[in-house]
């Protein structure tokens, strides 16, 4: 590790790095290039391949607020963010993914708006940025409770219209010291949020987008013949955030949104061909019960084959396209 001659900053910015070498530079320039100085920036290199670990040093040589962690295994995203707040001394924490980059007065805006509001997170707008066209994401939770927010980003058919990302947040450290950090791959940042936003006292909203969330084609959720892996781990996840809401909220409380929200998951795999083998049915078996209730509010074809898929018999995805004409209509 090479340590920052750092001691107390206002805000850490913790980046988890793998992998990202075309990406990098424009990332860490856009941190170093903040109108708000106060800051420390802490690489979590996660057992890089590439020349990232190389990157990572040179920044590190190049700026006292930079220090780099080099894992001694490779850990993934959540962990390796919880490994850089153990290390950091800031009140604040700005998460940024090394594949994205930031605009020069986000730290500035979001510190502000923290200590103005007396908010535990603050919340900003971004950019999706995707092959050369940037789209605009609102992300307004203004007026809203805590679970009316979580709701949305758990259970909303319309998914992404409230993310449970953590980069387009900045978090008090008080309650990111609180938070349970999952070792699983995939929605992992939804965990942190989830959690985040339940022990918060307050939450500050800021309507300027501040972080470009870039298309990255060889990120690891896009990994070729990953897809299988992928949704298991999505779905461990959202085991662990089910776990802490029926704890803290009770079932009353979150069905029937809950378990409609797995059959959607289950639904989509359903309709995959490249995943087949039915072992999603298998994840959260609970939500199982309720595939035929009203609630569930998906076409009649795909509420009988997920029927069927529950009994352990996969219908083959092509059999949709076959019988999409003439029973696709909603109950």
């Amino acid at each position: 590790m090479i340590k920052s001659q750092v001691t107390t900053v206002k805000v850490s910015v913790i980046i988890p790095v793998y992998n990202v070498e075309k990406y990098f530079d424009r990332c860490m320039d856009s941190v170093l290039s903040q109108t708000f100085t106060d800051f420390e920036c802490i690489l979590v290199d996660d057992c890089s391949t590439d020349n990232c670990p190389t990157l990572c040093d040179k920044y590190a040589k190049k700026d006292v607020r930079v220090s780099v962690i080099h894992n001694e295994a490779n850990k993934n995203l959540a962990i390796s963010r919880k490994i850089g707040l153990d290390k950091s001394c800031g009140k604040y924490i700005q998460f940024i993914d090394s594949d994205d980059w930031i605009e020069p007065d986000m730290l500035e805006s979001m510190y502000n708006n923290a200590v103005g509001g007396d908010f535990d997170i603050v919340w900003c707008d971004y950019w999706r940025d995707n092959i050369g066209r940037s789209f605009y994401r609102n992300q307004d939770v203004c007026g809203l409770d805590k679970i009316d927010i979580i709701k949305l980003i758990c259970f909303a058919k319309n998914e992404g219209f409230v993310g449970g990302y953590t980069w387009n947040k900045l978090f008090a450290r008080d309650v990111l010291k609180r938070v349970r950090f999952s070792a699983a791959n995939m929605w992992e940042d939804m965990v942190i949020v989830i959690q985040a936003i339940y022990y918060a006292r307050k939450i500050g909203y800021i309507h300027k987008a501040f972080n470009h969330y870039c298309h990255n084609p060889e990120s690891l959720c896009r990994a070729k013949g990953r897809k299988l892996v992928s949704w298991k781990e999505r779905f461990v996840n959202f085991s662990v955030i089910i776990e802490f809401l029926l704890e803290k909220y009770g079932i009353d409380e979150l069905e029937p949104d809950l378990y409609d929200r797995v059959n959607r998951m289950k639904q989509q795999c359903m309709r995959d061909k490249d995943l087949v083998s039915g072992e999603w049915m298998k994840m959260i078996p609970e939500s199982n019960k309720h595939i035929l209730r009203k609630s569930y509010d998906a076409a009649r074809v795909d509420r009988i084959c997920m029927w069927f898929a529950s009994k352990g018999f996969i219908l083959p995805y092509k059999l949709f396209d076959i019988i999409k004409p003439h029973y696709y209509s909603k109950e």
